[in-house]
């Protein structure tokens, strides 16, 4: 296993990456920890355009790349948030320009209101946009495991790039088919790193992040 970071709960990811606070917030919550922690990242998107975010550079231009992460939804966030808008909560930046190569957000589930839907964007050369998509719904209030894996292209004009996401220890979703030569992951943030515009939420509800787990490694 080839390790970059392991943090047994956020509180250790906020201490080492300093955290942007602001209107959209973020904090270390005490009591709300994932997975029987102790602590969680507790995110309050209020609508704004500021961003809250934690950050870990310990990726090095990384051509192979999973994050695994705990994330729970509150109702109250759920009820808050115009239906099929997106919040994005993690990014995943390369140096490749333009760098934004994986993104994770979340939203209500347009098939059915009362879930969550998350989803993964992996950048497509192209088109140069995030897309090709992968996804699954999670319910409010619970405890879900996520995990995303996320490889490059092999070289010039492939398409065998790929990304894939695993809820609860089982493949959901996964594209193999991504031109995506040339991109790499070389820092990743977690939180509000694109603040909460046009999401419709007021800080009425908020959804919390914890046991993040960063490897070089993707399953066969």
């Amino acid at each position: 296993m080839k390790l970059l970071t392991k943090c047994l709960g956020l509180a250790a990811l906020v201490l080492l990456y300093s955290p942007t606070m602001s209107a959209n917030s973020i904090g270390v919550e005490s009591g709300a920890g994932l997975g029987g922690t102790t602590y969680s990242l507790k995110c309050t998107p209020d609508g704004g355009t500021d961003k809250a975010f934690v950050e870990s550079d310990h990726p090095t231009a990384e051509t192979t790349f999973s994050a695994e992460f705990r994330i729970l939804a509150e109702t109250g966030f759920r009820n808050d948030f115009d239906l099929n808008r997106v919040i994005e909560i993690s990014v995943g930046f390369g140096n490749n320009v333009p760098s934004r190569n994986l993104v994770v957000g979340i939203q209500r589930a347009a098939n059915n209101p009362n879930n969550f839907r998350l989803w993964v964007y992996a950048r497509n050369n192209d088109t140069g946009k995030l897309f090709p998509y992968v996804v699954f719904n999670f319910t409010p209030d619970t405890d879900t495991l996520a995990k995303v894996e996320w490889q490059a292209a092999s070289g010039p004009g492939t398409d065998d790039g790929i990304v894939r996401v695993y809820k609860n220890g089982n493949l959901i979703s996964q594209r193999t088919d991504i031109p995506g030569y040339g991109h790499d992951i070389e820092r990743i943030r977690f939180g509000l790193p694109t603040g909460s515009s046009n999401s419709g939420t007021t800080g009425a509800g908020s959804f919390y992040i914890d046991e993040v787990v960063l490897l070089r490694t993707i399953a066969p």
